[in-house]
């Protein structure tokens, strides 16, 4: 069983949110979740993936939301219990699916009576030129 985590940032101001938010899709291969209007000016970006790529991605938009706003505070959940879900308006643990690796099939060789036997393709030996010897360097 792979073990995922659920990754929460807390931030003032939609500007900082936004930045979080895309800093962490782009940094680490984690999905949204949601990102929401805490309170007032507050927002919380809620993200989730492998703890390995949530704990990555929390942090770069913790540095990024910082360069443009305030950062209250991070949460990273690694394999969060199942009331967690609920807690977070999840229905269940979040599934996140990828894609499956392709096989490479390998090609079937041709038939031999397919393949063309070259024939007279032998290049020729260029000629020495008479009359012309090679002078020692001596």
């Amino acid at each position: 069983m792979a073990s995922y985590a659920i990754g929460l940032i807390e931030v003032v101001g939609l500007l900082a949110a936004v930045e979080a938010s895309d800093t962490a899709l782009k940094s680490a291969n984690v999905k949204l979740l949601s990102c929401e209007d805490a309170t007032g000016a507050m927002f919380t970006v809620k993200i989730y993936g492998d703890v390995g790529a949530v704990n990555a991605a929390i942090s770069a938009a913790a540095v990024a939301a910082a360069r443009v706003g305030k950062v209250v505070s991070t949460l990273v959940l690694p394999r969060p219990a199942k009331g967690i879900y609920h807690l977070l308006d999840m229905a269940e643990e979040p599934d996140i699916a990828r894609p499956p690796v392709e096989q490479a099939q390998p090609q079937p060789e041709p038939p031999v009576s397919d393949v063309p036997v070259p024939t007279g393709l032998e290049t020729p030996k260029p000629k020495a030129k008479p009359g012309r010897k090679k002078k020692s360097g001596l």
